[in-house]
């Protein structure tokens, strides 16, 4: 059975949120180098599957959004408290003894987002392994999809994941052929058969009275009169 690798375009890393800034459509990649012709329902899967992932495009816009917010006043409350700091050098007493309360505060809201991120990114996953499901076996002449995934890589920690699909061929369609596919007859033109004439006898007729073709030679090599005549 072959098989053959498609790619889930404008994915992000929800640990990364810089992955989030991609302006990359998020689709199935239409493109299969590996196998041609393509399943017969890959158009209408494809389909399928880019609806599926449409929530996933919001989910990455939201995400870009509150992870700059966050980030941005990480640095605002950390550039804050070094420029008090420049003023007041007495870290026990007054304001900095509150000073880890702004990243409580930021920590909590932007904790329950990216929980609920993880959340919508599996569930739109699911929602394309259904497609999957939907679009293997019946029409698709023995074709299969699945959907995978693999550690996106580096030094992200395992749980952040990189999904793409796997098409499965049947072994009967390997090499671009499929036999379930009715081939065209090609119609050969054949000579038609025409009998050689028959070959006619040779005709014996040296002791007729008016001989065709026999003729009596002299000594000399000449031609002599006929041998009626000299019967004559």
């Amino acid at each position: 059975m072959t098989t053959c690798r498609a790619e889930i375009t404008g994915q992000f890393n929800f640990d990364n949120p810089f992955s989030a800034w991609n302006n990359t459509e998020v689709k199935v990649e239409r493109e299969l180098a590996a196998m041609a012709p393509p399943p017969p329902n890959w158009s209408s899967f494809c389909d399928a599957a880019d609806y599926a992932l449409q929530p996933l495009l919001a989910t990455k816009k939201s995400f870009k959004l509150m992870s700059s917010i966050f980030y941005a006043s990480i640095f605002a409350v950390f550039a804050g408290v070094v420029i008090i700091n420049t003023f007041n050098i007495d870290f026990n007493y007054g304001l900095f003894k509150f000073a880890a309360v702004p990243y409580v505060l930021l920590m909590i809201p932007f904790g329950i987002f990216y929980f609920r991120t993880r959340s919508k990114l599996k569930k739109t996953m699911s929602d394309v392994e259904k497609a999957c499901q939907q679009h293997s076996g019946g029409n698709s002449r023995g074709f299969r999809y699945t959907l995978h995934s693999e550690h996106w890589g580096g030094c992200n920690k395992p749980h952040v994941k990189r999904y793409f699909i796997t098409v499965h061929a049947p072994s009967d369609a390997e090499g671009g052929n499929n036999a379930d596919i009715e081939q065209p007859v090609v119609a050969v033109p054949v000579a038609a058969y025409v009998p050689a004439p028959a070959a006619t006898p040779p005709t014996n007729d040296a002791y007729q009275d008016t001989p065709s073709s026999v003729a009596v030679t002299s000594g000399g090599g000449g031609k002599g009169p006929s041998i009626f005549d000299q019967l004559n």
